[in-house]
């Protein structure tokens, strides 16, 4: 399968919504780009955003400067509304920093996103960040004036290549693989893929928002999509074209 023909059978999908939605996709192997269709555009990355933080951690866990069994104290005051399941365990006090990880990666909780963005301070991640892509200027559930946390397709792509080559390394297991929400990119197959083909990913999702990345492996062949919206007509078509874009890849190079 060669990237023309991945590229002819994804045009349609693009042309059926582009009425409804601004998009932004980007599709490749860890080494070479299939396809990109406004991959520098950059959107609001809502729960994608998440992928910095992790980054960052992985990053520091390795290097041992951060040690994942670390137990943080999570207070009343930290609990955050949205995804998560941490604040439904009030009585639990102490979260270990691998557990604060995945859970907001695997149920994008914003409790433990905050509680983790708190321990190394924003303006230290800040600073960490190398690509200008990638804006990371506030919390979770905390809006803020004129800040917001931005990221482009072809950005989000590559943190998460660089995410799940080094999870293993610093958890010793893989919370994008046990991302409890695949009902965006790996919508119509999640459930009946072929026991080999492995599905590492990560969604974003708020109003009119649908936004998800995805890393696909199997065998000899790994597949990196991320694809983003914006509904402009309010439609709810976001998590169709979602799903049309990662059946339509699963197709050409695992069906």
């Amino acid at each position: 399968m060669g990237k023309d023909d991945l590229r002819v059978a994804i045009d349609p999908i693009l042309k059926n919504y582009q009425a409804t939605l601004e998009m932004g996709v980007w599709i490749g192997t860890p080494t070479e780009c299939l396809v990109d269709y406004q991959g520098q555009k950059s959107f609001s990355a809502a729960s994608i955003s998440k992928l910095v933080l992790y980054a960052y951690y992985l990053e520091q866990i390795i290097e041992k400067k951060i040690d994942p069994q670390q137990v943080i104290c999570v207070s009343p005051v930290d609990l955050t509304g949205g995804a998560g399941v941490i604040r439904l365990f009030p009585q639990k006090k102490g979260w270990t920093i691998s557990e604060l990880l995945t859970a907001m990666i695997a149920v994008s909780d914003n409790t433990a996103t905050n509680v983790l963005l708190d321990l190394v301070g924003l303006p230290t991640l800040q600073a960490w960040i190398q690509e200008p892509e990638i804006q990371f200027e506030r919390y979770m559930m905390r809006p803020i004036k004129d800040k917001e946390n931005r990221l482009t397709p072809s950005v989000a792509a590559k943190l998460l290549l660089r995410c799940v080559e080094r999870e293993e390394a610093a958890l010793g297991f893989s919370p994008l693989n046990q991302q409890q929400f695949q009902d965006g990119l790996a919508g119509n197959f999640a459930e009946t893929a072929q026991p080999s083909c492995r599905i590492f990913n990560k969604t974003g999702r708020l109003d009119r928002i649908e936004h998800d990345v995805a890393y696909l492996q199997a065998n000899e062949t790994t597949i990196i999509i991320a694809a983003f919206s914006y509904d402009k007509a309010g439609s709810g078509r976001g998590i169709s074209w979602l799903r049309e874009i990662g059946q339509t890849v699963y197709q050409q190079y695992f069906k």
